[in-house]
């Protein structure tokens, strides 16, 4: 079962690496996001990306829908400057 966590001022650093994302809608009747990051808490990584609750140790954000239409656009930014994804065309 989650439990809230309110984090004190300052930058917060997850030092454990994300083996996976989801991203849900909360409610329809709701434009808010979650992005849902299942954590590595142990030496060796699952053999398939584990879903919340199958996993030692999940972390969710939840975001309003403007934020996260933001986030998606600079992912999608970092990899066309990465060379990860193809350029847009104009």
């Amino acid at each position: 079962m989650p439990f809230p966590v309110n984090l004190a001022p300052g930058d917060h650093d997850l030092t454990k690496p994300v083996v996976s994302w989801t991203a849900q809608i909360v409610s329809a009747t709701s434009p808010t996001v979650e992005l849902i990051a299942a954590l590595l808490s142990h030496p060796h990584p699952p053999v398939f990306p584990p879903a919340r609750g199958q996993t030692d140790t999940t972390f969710t954000i939840r975001m309003d829908l403007e934020v996260a239409i933001s986030l998606y656009s600079q992912l999608g930014e970092l990899g066309r400057s990465a060379g990860w994804l193809a350029k847009e065309k104009d």
